[in-house]
């Protein structure tokens, strides 16, 4: 179960530079918070001298792009606290999680290093990736929401871990919402409505039942980490909730599929209607010659095909308009035109809908069985 935090590092004030970053970073690599210094890993840079690899880059950047910031505003480096619930991780553990966040929160782009303190209740680490990229053309830029994506790719780490997360981080308490990180050090009460997940976490924390034995003969321990986040998100905490959204993004998905086979058969029977149209005023005149003739069969065998094809027209437009009146063709086309925008925007959400279903329906595969519900809970076969 951990908590995160990210932060930015500027210069401070009267203080060049490399003076800022390397108090930084000396900090997270004390000695006596990190083992002496054995949990620390670094990526693309020595520890020991990272401040001075950071700023070399920084150099390398401008003289590669021309760009430079104000001082007050220059990003020297990034730091993100990730706080474990105490006694469920080693320091070593920590480490490697933290690793593992650094690497794919800067996705392999960005030097940095992890140091893991041990000198307080709750194990950390102390991530500081630079904010130039290694081949020195751009920075990482902090944006909208990067706290929710950074809590989020924790808790999906945390959970491929085996360890808990943090089920309502922003659970009321004393009529107050807490931030994410607070909940380190305050008393966890888990309302009913979280139950759902503490069940899942549990029974994954237990790994055994003929639930979880058959669950872990088919999925794997990362599949379940992106359905308990699918859960937090969708704020699926109930299992009744879970299966009624379930049930709902399938019926969204045939009545999608239903509008849209409607669509496309107006569609058909509009094409058919032109075609038909034209093919009746394209033979008529032979017809009409026809006719006047008194349907002479030497006319007919002369002229067999488009007679055929205009009586085989005049059918079909009986039976397409069932009694309507004939419509013209400019109405035919924008018909057509209206139908044609219809099919496009009823694809979209046929597509969108098939997305919702098929995901659901995935999450709720998993949890059934990892809960030991497969047997009575059983997920409808779906077909358009």
């Amino acid at each position: 179960m951990a908590t995160t935090r990210i932060m930015k590092h500027r210069s401070s004030s009267g203080k060049a530079a490399i003076h800022t970053l390397r108090d930084r970073l000396d900090y997270g690599k004390d000695a006596d918070k990190t083992g002496a210094g054995d949990l620390i890993r670094s990526y693309e840079c020595d520890h020991e001298t990272a401040d001075a690899e950071f700023m070399l880059s920084k150099a390398k950047y401008l003289a590669i792009t021309g760009r430079q910031q104000k001082r007050d505003a220059d990003v020297l480096c990034y730091q993100i606290r990730q706080s474990f619930e105490p006694g469920e991780v080693t320091p070593e553990q920590a480490l490697e999680i933290g690793y593992e966040l650094a690497m794919r929160w800067t996705k392999g782009d960005h030097a940095f290093i992890v140091a893991t303190h041990t000198d307080r209740r709750h194990i950390h680490n102390h991530i500081y990736y630079n904010s130039t990229t290694l081949d020195c053309t751009h920075k990482f830029r902090d944006f909208l929401g990067s706290a929710r994506a950074l809590r989020r790719l924790s808790d999906l780490i945390c959970i491929e871990n085996d360890l808990s997360v943090i089920v309502d981080p922003k659970q009321k308490s004393k009529g107050k919402y807490k931030h994410y990180g607070e909940w380190l050090y305050s008393e966890k009460k888990v309302s009913a409505k979280v139950n759902l997940i503490v069940d899942i976490q549990d029974k994954m924390r237990e790994g055994k039942g003929p639930g979880y034995a058959k669950w872990a003969t088919i999925f794997n321990l990362k599949q379940m980490a992106a359905a308990l986040q699918y859960l937090q998100e969708n704020d699926l905490l109930v299992y009744d909730d879970l299966a009624a959204k379930a049930e709902a993004a399938t019926e969204r998905y045939h009545d999608a599929g239903t509008t849209l086979k409607q669509t496309e058969t107006a569609m058909k029977r509009n094409a058919d209607l032109k075609a038909a149209i034209v093919d009746y005023a394209r033979t008529r005149p032979v017809f009409e010659e026809y006719k006047a003739k008194k349907y002479s069969n030497k006319f007919l065998a002369e002229h067999e095909a488009d007679i055929a094809v205009h009586r085989a027209a005049q059918a079909a437009i009986r039976e397409l308009l069932s009694g309507e009146k004939l419509p013209k063709m400019d109405d035919l086309k924008a018909e057509w035109q209206s139908l044609a925008a219809s099919k496009k925007s009823g694809y979209a959400d046929y597509r969108a809908a098939q997305k919702e279903m098929r995901e659901i329906i995935s999450v709720k595969a998993n949890i059934d069985h990892m809960l030991g519900l497969s047997g009575r809970e059983k997920n409808k076969e779906i077909e358009r």
